[in-house]
């Protein structure tokens, strides 16, 4: 049952009388490979389960919710279900929070058409067609699938195939149309897919910042920051490696502040005490970011 993949800081608002006032969240870094690829034995975001377990007969007929199990970005881990986890009932709690943070039953109808229609992307499938210069092309090979997934986005399923088989570069004012490989069309669904999720869980946090923040009563505040764990999975794309090499920096500024420069100022001020040992990650960052032979230089 993964935690949320996501990093953020959260200030929490004070008045000039020393009450809380409101909190603002900022939030970085969303796994959005998670939407897409799972480990073995993990679980997608958990929205995915709690809407197909949780909506009522008439929101599952207006999504054509499918059990989880027939999505491609659910059944890949083999992980659907996990004991003492009720999707069911948190997908009401989830309901209730949306209600409670002021969204109209039509946001909350629009942000599950768009989970369900990234859910539904996964299972859009490729197959080889001929293109033009004896360039491999593809086209969508399950068409009723796309069509659910434009009724859900509203948008016209012709026109999302095109988008997703073809790609257009403009060169010195020129356009051309390149056609994609039934492998590059998969990596161009899974970046729509990820863009989607993304772009809703971004609004949904503007939102509840605009419910829980007036700037107006703010004197001072306590920042709070909660980071993502390190992770290395079988494959690791360039998106995990940001988040671990995050980690690491964020890991240096907690050892740079907690140990090393307080460790130097008990030295300046000749107090006794028995100096801490820890492990400097230093060298881990030069491999990444030390010009100029850095990963990242």
């Amino acid at each position: 049952n993964n935690s949320s993949r996501f990093g953020k800081f959260i200030e929490i608002h004070f008045n000039e009388l020393g009450h809380i006032c409101g909190a603002r969240i900022i939030q970085y870094l969303l796994e959005k490979s998670r939407v897409v690829q799972q480990a073995k034995d993990e679980r997608n975001y958990h929205i995915f389960y709690q809407l197909c377990a949780g909506a009522d007969q008439a929101l599952r007929d207006e999504l054509q919710l499918l059990p989880p199990a027939q999505y491609n970005y659910l059944n890949q881990s083999g992980c659907i279900e996990i004991e003492n986890v009720d999707d069911k009932a948190d997908f009401q709690a989830v309901c209730d929070a949306m209600q409670l943070l002021g969204l109209s039953e039509d946001m909350q109808r629009t942000v599950f058409r768009i989970v369900a229609a990234v859910l539904y992307l996964g299972n859009v499938e490729f197959k080889s067609s001929d293109a033009v210069q004896g360039t491999e092309g593809s086209a969508v090979s399950n068409p009723d699938t796309l069509a659910i997934v434009g009724r859900l986005l509203q948008v016209d399923a012709g026109k999302l195939a095109e988008a997703l088989t073809i790609r257009h570069n403009l060169i010195r004012g020129q356009k051309f149309v390149v056609p994609l490989a039934p492998q590059q069309a998969v990596d161009a669904r899974d970046a729509l897919a990820k863009a989607l999720y993304k772009s809703v869980f971004s609004w949904l946090v503007e939102h509840i910042n605009s419910r829980i923040c007036n700037p107006k009563l703010v004197v001072s505040f306590i920042g709070v920051l909660d980071i993502f764990g390190f992770e290395n999975f079988k494959v690791n794309s360039f998106e995990q490696f940001c988040i671990n090499y995050c980690n690491e920096k964020m890991q240096q500024h907690f050892n740079q502040h907690i140990f090393k420069l307080e460790q130097e100022e008990y030295e300046r001020e000749k107090l006794g005490w028995a100096k801490i040992s820890f492990n400097d990650n230093q060298e881990c960052l030069d491999l990444v970011e030390k010009r100029p032979l850095g990963i990242l230089s």
